[in-house]
């Protein structure tokens, strides 16, 4: 993100387009974190700091977000590892929407 960040500050016309690719960029970074404890949470615990940015991001950026993110939290933490990962990828695919 960091490169990203940079290689934008050398941009010398205005506008708030360079923003918004930061925020579509951080939306799309979180999305694909979640994308991805959704698949791997069937064989690993997911919940680490990186899906808590993820969820946070979410929380902070899309309509329903902290529902969203707080289904996902306790999809990823059901027992049942088969109900686990199809809970986890519908919220994830309810999130992308």
């Amino acid at each position: 993100m960091t490169s990203l960040r940079k290689k934008l500050s050398m941009v010398s016309f205005g506008g708030n387009w360079s923003e918004e690719l930061l925020i579509n960029h951080h939306v799309q970074t979180a999305l694909d974190a979640i994308d991805r404890a959704a698949l791997d949470c069937v064989w690993r615990d997911v919940v680490d700091p990186d899906l808590e940015a993820a969820l946070t991001t979410i929380s902070d950026c899309v309509k329903k977000g902290p529902q969203l993110a707080s289904a996902l939290r306790a999809a990823v933490t059901l027992t049942n590892t088969g109900l686990r990962q199809r809970e986890a990828r519908c919220i994830a695919g309810r999130i992308r929407a």
